[in-house]
């Protein structure tokens, strides 16, 4: 998930489960620093489209997920005064669903 870091700017994190059993607790772990926005989209088969979860009828019928994160550099500043900006697309393939 996307949230606030303790710099104060915006970070991709995870959730991990500690003391598995009686007594689990979770805690959150900062990834990336500077990842200020993240989406998911689905690829259904037979279809050339991704589309948000929402859009999903039928969840085994995807067959490809695209993660898409918008990062902004801390201290580099463009011309207008705002932090760049990047987009990074990444798309993962469920092998199994390839038939």
């Amino acid at each position: 998930y996307i949230g606030n870091n303790e710099t104060g700017g915006r970070s991709l994190f995870r959730t991990v489960l500690t003391n598995v059993g009686a007594g689990a607790a979770t805690r959150n772990e900062e990834i990336v620093g500077g990842v200020n926005d993240m989406r998911l989209q689905y690829l259904q088969r037979n279809t050339g489209n991704y589309v948000d979860a929402a859009a999903i009828a039928n969840w085994g019928n995807v067959v490809a997920v695209r993660v898409l994160l918008t990062m902004a550099g801390g201290d580099r500043i463009g011309t207008d005064g705002n932090p760049i900006q990047r987009n990074l697309a990444h798309t993962v393939t469920l092998r199994n669903r390839m038939q």
